[in-house]
């Protein structure tokens, strides 16, 4: 509502209607006085009384919108982009005279959701661009949206490789986990010598694609996939999963997953006494792998980016910042 009063004010203020323009920064002023919206009509109002009176020129407010899962089963990684976001963007203020004011809307991991707070936040909220969603399935839906309505949308982490072809308005940050399969195959064949290999992933687009390549890689290296399996994501009981394996001799399996599936499945496998070299992407570096999967993941390999590049040495500062305020 400030935003919008000052909107009008603007409006009002081009059609040199001063009276009404003074009216709706003094009502603005009254009801919203803890806003900086209430600090700006202050200032126009000063500038509109006396006899010197000038017509202002209306600070336009710089907003980017962030589309996130705030809420719902996905909310835990919502809000830590979110609260990645409002760092970044705090720290950039900081530095600049122009400053740009964070806009942002729960889209619960939801496609529709996604579309409907897109719609919001370009329309509505006035918003110059848009950082998000969290999740592949709805950063698409609202990437279409973003792309028809001309507003600029980055995706920071959704890792489906043709999310920044749907339009020239939409771009991807997250560097695609495509790479990591073949990446984790080469080492797996070549500096193991592992012959036999395993692969248990969700059926889940992103998580498909990193053991599809993983699974390319491999066969074309000369080692022999002998057992491949999705299961649903959501899944908790692995046994029946956990049971095909120890009926075939694997010497490593692939396991592309989130990391809160990494700690559910790894000590079910210990559990049924399955033994064997544990393989994975980059998700088996997140913390709670190494915090919640105790020694049932101690000796994985897994997929990292090299840390001397000038990329992830300042990726790895933010991270410090990041630790200390949240």
């Amino acid at each position: 509502a400030p935003a919008m009063g000052l909107r009008l004010c603007k409006l009002e203020l081009e059609a040199k209607n001063i009276p009404e323009a003074k009216k709706l920064l003094a009502d603005l002023s009254k009801k919203y006085p803890d806003t900086g919206e209430a600090g700006t009509a202050n200032l126009l109002l000063s500038q509109l009384s006396g006899e010197n009176a000038v017509i202002p020129v209306v600070p336009v407010e710089k907003k980017i919108g962030l589309l996130a899962p705030l809420t719902g089963k996905f909310g835990e990684f919502g809000q830590a982009v979110q609260n990645g976001v409002e760092l970044a963007f705090e720290e950039y203020n900081q530095k600049v005279s122009e400053k740009f004011k964070i806009v942002s809307a729960d889209s619960k991991g939801d496609a529709i959701d996604a579309v409907k707070q897109t719609r919001y936040l370009a329309d509505s909220s006035r918003v110059m661009g848009l950082i998000g969603e969290v999740l592949s399935g709805a950063t698409i839906a609202a990437a279409g949206v973003a792309d028809v309505l001309g507003v600029p949308l980055l995706s920071p982490t959704a890792t489906d490789d043709r999310i920044s072809t749907i339009g020239p308005n939409i771009f991807q940050l997250n560097p695609s986990l495509s790479w990591q399969g073949p990446a984790v195959a080469q080492y797996a064949v070549k500096a193991r010598g592992f012959k036999t290999l395993a692969m248990l992933y969700p059926d889940e687009g992103a998580w498909e694609s990193v053991a599809q390549a993983f699974a390319k890689e491999a066969v074309k290296l000369g080692a022999k996939m002998v057992y491949s399996q999705s299961y649903t994501p959501g899944t908790t009981d692995f046994k029946a999963q956990i049971d095909q394996l120890r009926l075939v001799k694997v010497d490593a399996l692939f396991l592309p997953a989130s990391p809160s599936d990494i700690v559910m499945i790894a000590p079910q496998l210990a559990y049924n006494q399955v033994k064997l070299q544990l393989l994975g992407p980059e998700s088996w570096g997140d913390p709670k792998v190494a915090a919640q999967g105790d020694v049932y993941v101690e000796g994985a390999i897994f997929a990292v980016l090299s840390e001397s590049s000038e990329l992830a040495q300042s990726s790895a500062a933010f991270e410090e910042r990041f630790k200390k305020r949240y």
